[in-house]
């Protein structure tokens, strides 16, 4: 069985934090791995997510409208292709956890909620163990009192 280059490639993760401190020729290290075409679902477990993901996430933009994935290099047909390249590169100028930000190794990614919005949160309500609240729970619990018969009398 043969390996492919691109099994020898680090992490995307460790491919972006390379290319922020050392700048886009840091990938060059790499040799041909790096610059070979990917399809969706090589992309797509290249960072770590499914190929569906990725289809939904090339549709979509940002709110300063930089778009949130990479415009394919190639097209086949209908089917997308991407160098490695261009989807580190990509990755390594997003804000946020993906891309230049405050966040320092060892940190988590959460943020805890001020106490403030967390009291203004509202709680949801306990249902009963049956799920349904008291109101239809009498309701569907009482069985309907017998009325009197209302028949005339025979002579009326």
């Amino acid at each position: 069985m043969t390996t492919t280059r691109v099994e020898e490639l680090p992490d995307v993760r460790s491919l972006v934090d390379l290319v922020r401190t050392g700048g886009p020729e840091a990938l060059d290290a790499f040799g041909p791995a790096i610059d070979e075409l990917a399809d969706t679902a090589a992309v797509a477990g290249f960072l770590g997510i499914k190929p569906g993901s990725v289809m939904r996430v090339r549709g979509r933009t940002r709110a300063d409208g930089r778009p949130d994935f990479p415009p394919p290099d190639r097209t086949f047909g209908r089917s997308p292709a991407w160098r490695y390249r261009t989807v580190v590169l990509h990755r390594a100028g997003m804000p946020g956890q993906g891309g230049a930000t405050k966040w320092q190794p060892g940190q988590s990614g959460r943020t805890s909620q001020p106490a403030s919005v967390a009291a203004r949160t509202p709680r949801r309500r306990r249902q009963p163990a049956g799920g349904k609240t008291q109101a239809r729970a009498s309701r569907t619990l009482t069985a309907p009192a017998s009325s009197p018969s209302r028949r005339k009398p025979a002579g009326s």
